[in-house]
């Protein structure tokens, strides 16, 4: 199908805007409301039709350019291109029109609970392993995709997790680890630098003090390996890999 010239006219759930061309209904993603775009369409989602946003033909002034280098790939943020304010106004307007779809009216004077700096917030991360010629490498799904897509910053998330995650790719590849799958991190609000952490892998290891020890039996025969961890580890963290049904810190 050839691309579409699409209008937006109000916001979704989720981060798309709404609009509709000879009757039809789309759900444009990277797009605000207001806006003209270019969009090519990309199947079909709870029976409405999904395009995405490529060009932007008339911008609105809420735009803003994407501080996240993998905006548009990743499948987790999706209002990025608009302002932080903006965003606040757009979630508002998506409750705003739920409540009246129940027969319900918000009330006018509802504040939308916004946040001083938007970034680096979160303290707990899910990331999907991911082996690559490479070695192991985690990410996160891509938009309405089970592939995932490798990377080395998210500005949504407490340092200490960022940092963490080339040092378990680190640890990964040089105990040869097979089948990963997750990687969950946590920070410890105690402590300054701590992380706790758990994957859905077979093997296990733990690192402390710089170095780092895998188990490769779960009945308890372990090899160990030492590792050269990088300055985010020598900060007093201590993190410990186990079986899938543990976790450690």
């Amino acid at each position: 199908m050839a691309p579409l010239i699409l209008r937006p006219a109000s916001p979704a759930h989720g981060g798309a805007a709404v609009a509709r061309d000879d009757g039809k209904v789309w759900l444009v993603n990277y797009a605000l409301p207001g806006e003209v775009v270019e969009a090519e369409p990309r199947g079909r989602q709870g029976g409405v039709a999904v395009a995405d946003a490529t060009r932007v033909i008339e911008a609105s002034p809420h735009r803003v350019t994407a501080p996240c280098p993998y905006f548009g790939q990743c499948g987790g943020c999706q209002l990025q291109h608009a302002a932080y304010a903006h965003q606040l106004e757009l979630k508002r307007q998506v409750v705003e029109e739920a409540w009246s779809r129940a027969g319900l009216r918000l009330p006018p004077d509802t504040a939308v609970l916004g946040m001083d700096d938007p970034w680096r917030y979160r303290i707990r991360g899910e990331f999907e392993a991911l082996a690559s010629a490479g070695g192991w490498r985690f990410g996160f799904h891509r938009m309405r995709s089970h592939s995932v897509l490798s990377i080395d910053s998210c500005l949504i998330h407490d340092r200490r997790i960022e940092s963490a995650l080339p040092a378990f790719a680190q640890a990964a590849n040089e105990l040869e680890l097979k089948g990963l799958q997750h990687l969950l991190l946590t920070v410890e609000q105690q402590q300054t630098s701590g992380t706790s952490w758990n994957t859905s892998s077979r093997p296990a290891m733990a690192c402390c003090g710089g170095s780092a020890f895998a188990v490769a039996n779960p009945r308890g025969r372990a090899t160990s390996s030492r590792i050269a961890w990088p300055s985010c580890c020598q900060k007093r963290c201590c993190w410990t890999m186990r079986c899938p049904s543990s976790s450690g810190t």
